[in-house]
């Protein structure tokens, strides 16, 4: 609580980290959180890291947000004399092998929107007035955040570009009350950025204009703009509605930068376009699979200048022999 607290008073860190960093350290260090960290040796901080990634069955990811709280808290500890442990060295020396984590990996069809999906979506929610529907298309077609889009104010938008600059946090107070809050810095340096406006998104603007005139926010109801978990609810009945596999907004962020790799745009500009620093960000985290397996087959086929074979040139009726060179075509 110490090094949260310090965290905090040099806005180092915003609530909802706080809160994810209490979640962590409960689970994780909950059963010794009483022990006096004066007696902790480095060799029971190494069998406690070792059991947790055994017990939790963590994956590379959840090992790092582990490790994060872990680290903190002793150098916050080592500054104070609190402890003598040099926790840096201690985890840097750690051999731990990649197979001790988790690497089951989702399929891409559950992370990321097809285009017939999309098409779907979108011929359901094009003309639609509600502020939750104008929000996917937004997701849909800029591959903006959905704390930037439910924070933007008129004054970001031009012409031919959003200028995106804030966003949305959501938190628990000191009372347990969920807090949502507008931040007037986005994610990251990098999410500060000018994100332009296709064709296809300009009548939802004018929708916008429509219902919302004299607003601050676009996305503004009641005094206040709407939440984005909302916007996420939406979008998760939308797929229950159509029959998709469950997916959340940022697949709809993946859709777009996986539209944007896979028509050849400038790396530069696409890694502008998603708020990262560089590219490999981009292609490592949102660069997914997400054609249907006609178009797998056809493409695959077509490299090799060979024609999709149907599926019934292949199916042996009884006592009926076929030629190999059927096959070679």
């Amino acid at each position: 609580q110490e090094w949260i607290a310090r965290k905090l008073l040099f806005y180092e860190i915003e609530q909802q980290t706080v809160e994810r960093y209490d979640v962590d350290f409960e689970k994780y260090f909950g059963a010794c959180k009483d022990k006096n960290i004066k007696t902790v040796t480095e060799d029971f901080l190494e069998l406690l890291i070792l059991d947790n990634i055994k017990k939790y069955n963590l994956k590379a990811k959840a090992w790092s947000n582990m490790r994060t709280v872990l680290r903190g808290i002793f150098l916050y500890a080592k500054k104070k004399g609190y402890t003598k442990i040099n926790i840096s060295e201690l985890l840097e020396g750690l051999d731990l092998s990649k197979k001790l984590f988790n690497h089951d990996k989702k399929s891409d069809e559950n992370v990321i929107y097809t285009k017939s999906e999309i098409d779907t979506i979108v011929g359901h929610i094009k003309n639609s007035k509600s502020l939750n529907d104008i929000a996917i298309l937004f997701a849909i077609y800029t591959g903006m955040r959905v704390g930037e889009i439910v924070s933007l104010k008129w004054e970001d938008v031009s012409e031919n570009f959003i200028h995106v600059n804030r966003t949305q946090i959501r938190y628990k107070d000191e009372n347990g009350k969920t807090v949502h809050e507008v931040r007037n810095f986005p994610k990251t340096e990098a999410g500060i950025r000018d994100v332009v406006i296709i064709s296809e998104l300009k009548p939802a603007i004018k929708r916008l204009r429509t219902i919302n005139p004299f607003t601050e926010y676009l996305f503004e109801k009641n005094g206040q703009c709407i939440h984005k978990h909302t916007v996420a609810t939406r979008l998760y009945n939308l797929c229950n509605l159509f029959g998709f596999p469950r997916k959340g907004m940022h697949a709809l962020r993946r859709f777009y930068a996986t539209t944007l790799i896979n028509a050849g745009v400038d790396e530069i500009i696409i890694a502008n376009q998603m708020g990262h620093t560089d590219i490999n960000t981009t292609r490592k985290h949102y660069y997914k699979k997400n054609a249907e397996q006609e178009q797998v087959m056809f493409q695959v086929s077509e490299a090799f200048n060979v024609s999709p074979t149907p599926l019934n040139t292949f199916l042996i009726k009884p006592h009926r022999t076929i030629p190999f060179s059927t096959f070679l075509t």
